[in-house]
């Protein structure tokens, strides 16, 4: 028996899966080996990149069969890293206003504001970059931030392989460059 789901709960489950993101959220491409799924752990796990969403991740989910969401345009940034893109996560905004001690290492955080502390201190924290900003996502490597400055801890919705063909993401090289661009210019749903 095969299990098939009407095409009006299709468009439904897509359209709720979009509420899920909220106004900050993030696609993070990274390094290394891939966790075995979206739950797990990551493992020495570089950030080579992170692309804000739109405020409202997605357009609606079409009626069509496939039921078809896309996403809304996804701002360029330059990487942060140089390395090979293996997966990426998708984020939604978490909790807000993280500060002082409250990191746990191996969270996902992106910067809410900068505060009082360099970039060195958020590097120390766990960005991976020579410039840190509002924005910017980290894994975090300490739980205390020296000087003031907060961050949204970041909740992984999905993940996916990255290559430059027949993955979950393509992008036109696998080689990131730090300071170079970095673009996604179609991101789909389909159920």
């Amino acid at each position: 028996m095969t299990l098939t789901l009407a095409m009006a709960n299709r468009q439904a489950l897509l359209n709720d899966y979009n509420g899920l993101f909220g106004s900050a959220s993030q696609l993070a491409i990274f390094a290394g080996s891939a966790p075995a799924t979206a739950d797990t752990a990551y493992s020495g796990n570089t950030i080579l990149a992170a692309l804000p969403f739109s405020s409202t991740p997605f357009g609606t989910a079409t009626a069509a069969t496939p039921s078809v969401m896309t996403a809304n345009a996804i701002t360029q940034e330059n990487a942060y890293a140089t390395g090979t893109a293996t997966f990426y996560r998708c984020f939604a905004e978490g909790t807000s206003g993280i500060t002082g001690s409250s990191f746990v290492v191996g969270n996902t955080y992106m910067i809410q504001a900068m505060g009082s502390s360099t970039s060195a201190n958020w590097i120390s924290m766990g960005f991976t970059g020579t410039t840190a900003s509002a924005g910017c996502m980290f894994v975090a490597t300490a739980t205390t931030l020296t000087g003031s400055g907060t961050a949204y801890l970041m909740n992984c919705m999905e993940q996916g392989a990255v290559g430059t063909s027949g993955q979950d993401l393509n992008l036109n090289t696998t080689s990131i460059v730090a300071a170079g661009p970095v673009a996604v210019t179609s991101f789909v749903r389909q159920m």
